[in-house]
């Protein structure tokens, strides 16, 4: 089954729907005529392309490109606290007919949005896209594997109003449990490492601590 996941999700463009249902119909029959190898495979491949089309669906649509909307949602991660701006992954609750999730920046922001809370932005969407230099990650290629459906930016003070302090309790939970690791752990990095490994907030990881944890298992 990894073997066919990653024959197809080499080609740069994903199959189309009906070929993944073909490849799946064919590992349904190679497992009933008992050859394992062929059925592992052929599923494999059907359901990493299914997988791989809900993602790509699952985008800021073009019309929509540029365009300044009022947004409301859950803030799911940790926000990123950078010199002039936050950024953060929010799960979109309205309106209707956006991606389920969406990266934000916000410009002079007013506060820091909480994990776990309410918020009302307005934002700046686009499709996800990235520059990509060989030998470096794909900034688009880490937007779908987290299922980011579309980025934007808000700006000043008024960019965003918290509506909810505790819209999700579990993530609000988990995101106080990370704020203890952090006044508690004097390291930054080793605050992230504890962070990510007890709580699954993984983006206070720089790329060679990813690195050397992918290596080491």
């Amino acid at each position: 089954m990894l073997a066919g996941a990653w024959l197809v999700l080499r080609p740069s463009v994903a199959l189309p729907d009906w070929l993944c249902g073909v490849m799946l119909v064919l590992g349904a029959a190679a497992l009933l005529r008992g050859r394992y190898l062929l059925a592992g495979i052929a599923s494999g491949a059907a359901l990493a392309g299914l997988a791989l089309l809900a993602a790509l669906d699952d985008r800021l649509a073009p019309s929509l490109e540029g365009a300044r909307l009022e947004v409301i949602g859950v803030v799911e991660d940790l926000p990123r606290r950078e010199a002039r701006r936050v950024v953060f992954t929010l799960r979109v609750e309205s309106p209707e007919g956006l991606p389920a999730r969406a990266r934000i920046a916000w410009y002079e922001p007013s506060a820091v949005p909480g994990t776990g809370e309410r918020w009302r932005f307005e934002v700046k969407l686009q499709r996800p896209r990235g520059t990509l230099n060989t030998g470096s990650a794909s900034r688009e290629g880490w937007l779908l594997r987290q299922r980011v459906g579309a980025t934007g930016y808000a700006s000043g003070p008024g960019g965003g109003t918290r509506l909810a302090p505790a819209a999700d309790r579990l993530l609000a939970l988990r995101g106080a449990g990370a704020a203890s690791i952090e006044r508690a752990v004097a390291d930054p990095e080793a605050a992230a490492v504890l962070t990510a490994i007890t709580l699954g907030f993984r983006g206070g990881l720089d790329s060679a601590t990813r690195e050397a944890l992918a290596a080491t298992g």
